[in-house]
């Protein structure tokens, strides 16, 4: 699944009134095994933008195995593995609803 937008309902977890929202650029939800998922998301280079994000990751309590941010050009990459087949559907629902 990929998906492009300006908003999504983790920039809602993670953003307030008083702050600036970061811009998902690009999100990818992979089933690469039975119980073994990979997301990689691109967003913007905004201010506090890898806290913002790894805030809102940690709020949806997903059990993670591994996962890298990388800086490019076009903002900051962050890819991770998810174990437990359940957390794909979750994903896939969260942004299917917006």
């Amino acid at each position: 699944m990929r998906r492009t937008t300006s908003a999504s309902s983790i920039n809602g977890a993670i953003c307030s009134p008083a702050t600036n929202p970061v811009k998902i650029l690009e999100l990818e939800v992979t089933q690469v095994a039975e119980e073994l998922t990979m997301v990689s998301m691109r967003h913007g280079n905004a201010h506090n933008a890898i806290a913002k994000v790894c805030e809102a990751l940690e709020s949806l309590c997903l059990k993670v195995i591994s996962t890298s941010i990388t800086a490019v050009a076009s903002g900051i990459i962050h890819n991770m593995f998810i174990e437990g087949c359940h957390h794909v559907n979750g994903i896939k629902c969260m942004l299917d609803s917006q």
